[in-house]
């Protein structure tokens, strides 16, 4: 569950001049200034304004914006503009930035990872590949000679995505026993249209 709403924090505080409305003490009032910001789990994501309510340090009472006199709101729009949005209002939205180029930065270096992997196919290799009809199956490299990349498909298809992994977890006895050859050249054609759309590969030693 996302939980989402409004927060405040306090930024400051500035002594006004005039007499409270509540005990006629002179002097005594302090424009408290406070910064709003939409939040998600308690995080800030981006600020929505600033507000503030004037106390009196006397009795106490305080008064929001729209209870303020006049010459009070002036004071208080002076005040309020003399507090600049802090930097953390936005810190949700740098988070998000920060997860979007990291994301941006790992789809590269896994397309680069990928595309060394189709040029040069070893055994063991095993594509995710989506048919002509909408499935998903996979197929996996049993050798590899000179240019050619021998595979066999898997006896199974899956209508989502999320079912590969399930095919994958069948284990060896799921494929045909017959062997398709592909030339690399085949292969690329299939990874830059689509049709190969990820690689497993297990390397030495994992």
């Amino acid at each position: 569950m996302i939980i989402f709403g409004m927060g405040s924090s306090h930024l400051g505080a500035k002594r006004t001049t005039g007499t409270c409305s509540h005990c006629g003490t002179k002097d005594q009032r302090v424009m408290h200034i406070y910064q709003r910001y939409f939040d998600i789990f308690w995080i800030p994501i981006f600020p929505v304004g600033k507000t503030g309510v004037s106390e009196c340090q006397h009795c106490k009472y305080t008064l929001r914006k729209g209870e303020m006199p006049g010459p009070l709101q002036r004071e208080y729009k002076a005040i309020k503009a003399q507090f600049r949005t802090p930097f953390w209002s936005f810190s949700g939205l740098a988070i998000i930035f920060g997860f979007i180029v990291f994301a941006v930065i790992a789809g590269k270096q896994e397309k680069k990872q990928e595309t060394a992997f189709i040029q040069k196919p070893q055994k063991g290799d095993v594509y995710e590949v989506k048919l002509t009809s909408g499935q998903y199956t996979v197929s996996k490299v049993v050798d590899v000679q000179q240019d050619t990349a021998f595979l066999q498909w898997h006896a199974y298809e899956t209508s989502q995505v999320t079912g590969i992994d399930e095919l994958k977890d069948m284990g060896d006895t799921a494929y045909f026993q017959e062997v398709e050859k592909l030339s690399k050249i085949q292969l690329q054609e299939m990874y830059e249209s689509g049709t190969i759309m990820d690689i497993d590969r297990v390397e030495a030693g994992d």
